[in-house]
């Protein structure tokens, strides 16, 4: 039986810290060669900024609203989202309570 501290550090899987993007607390998340992860739950890539400058541009939000399109100010940040499995499943409950989620 091989055991995992056996195995070549290549097949090992990397840890890396984030940090969650709703409550704040530092997340473990392992992530395997396969490029599958546990520990956590990644929504992607966000684009941050100092500040934004509202246009003469508007959207159209359905139901007679509208939105102005605002264009960003100074450097822009990018990050990526994660959220621990704790706040993950509460947002994910009030969403199937309200009938957001189907499954």
């Amino acid at each position: 039986m091989t055991k995992i501290k056996d195995l070549p550090r290549v097949d090992r899987a990397r840890e890396i810290k984030k940090q969650c993007a709703v409550c704040g607390n530092d997340i473990l998340i392992k992530v395997f060669p396969n490029g599958k992860y546990t520990g956590g739950n990644y929504f992607g890539v966000t684009e941050k900024t100092e500040s934004y400058r509202e246009t003469s541009e508007t959207m159209d939000l359905g139901d007679g609203l509208k939105a102005h399109i605002a264009e960003p100010i100074g450097k822009i940040t990018k990050s990526e989202y994660w959220e621990c499995s704790k706040c993950y499943n509460e947002a994910y409950k009030e969403a199937k309570q309200k009938g957001e989620i189907k499954y």
